[in-house]
Formats: C-alpha cells, structure tokens, sequence
C-alpha cells in the first residue's frame, strides 16, 4: 500500500480504492441486468456495464501513467452498497418492487462513485502544483 504521508501516496490509494470499486461493479451489473424485470432496465444495466468497463480501461492507463501496477484496494464502500442492494432485492416480492429496488441500489452506486471521482479529482490538483513546485524548483538550479 503506498504511504499516505504525501499527497502522491494518497491520490495512489484512492486510485487503487476507485479502480476495486470499478471492477466490482462490473461483477454486480449483469447480474442486475439478469434480475430486472423491465427490458428498459435491462438496457439500461447493460449500457452501465459498457460504460463502467470502459472506466476500468481508463483507470488502467492511468495506473499505466503512474508507473503503478494495476492492481486494487478493497473499496470497503462498494462492497457494503453491493451487499446492500442484494439483501433487499432477495426481499422484493414482485418485479416491479425488485425493479425500484434495483433502481435505488443503483442511485446509491452512482452517489458513492461520484463521490469517489470527486474526491480524487481534488486531491490531484494540490499533487499537481506540488509537482510542478518540485520540477520548477529543479530548473532554477
């Protein structure tokens, strides 16, 4: 695990953090695909599929630009709404409920996802301009 005494040690740890959150949904969303009652929400699982494996590549190139190898952290968040979403859907006793369900379990994922994105998005600026002090500071000698 990298240190999480710089700023470039912890923007490494939720970027391993993020990329298990990725992976893991791509393990949930065929399953929900496969569970939903409504063909629009089959679509709809399957377009965040797309869309989340298309995360993961990214989130690889990065690890890529980083000289990091690819490789995740539990994402301990993911886990629990994934977890979650699956009690209550084994509750729901109609299809359209176990759809509403689906639903909200996937509202819920998206929430944490930004909230993930965002995160990390501000850490990376600071580690930027730290960056670029350093890189500055170096050209001056």
């Amino acid at each position: 695990m990298p240190s999480l005494d710089s700023l470039e040690g912890l923007m490494q740890n939720e970027l391993k953090d993020i990329y298990d959150a990725e992976k893991q949904l791509t393990r949930a969303l065929p399953k929900l695909a496969e569970k939903a009652a409504s063909a629009e929400l089959k679509n709809a699982f399957a377009e965040h599929l797309r869309q989340t494996e298309h995360h993961v590549e990214r989130i690889e190139e990065m690890f890529e630009r980083l000289g990091m190898p690819v490789r995740g952290k539990k994402c301990e968040g993911m886990q629990h709404l994934i977890a979650e979403g699956d009690e209550m859907i084994g509750e729901a006793e109609d299809d359209a409920t176990r759809d509403a369900v689906m639903i909200a379990s996937a509202q819920k994922v998206e929430a944490l996802r930004d909230c993930q994105l965002r995160h990390a998005s501000h850490l990376g600026e600071p580690a930027r301009e730290a960056g670029s002090r350093s890189a500055a500071g170096r050209d001056s000698r």
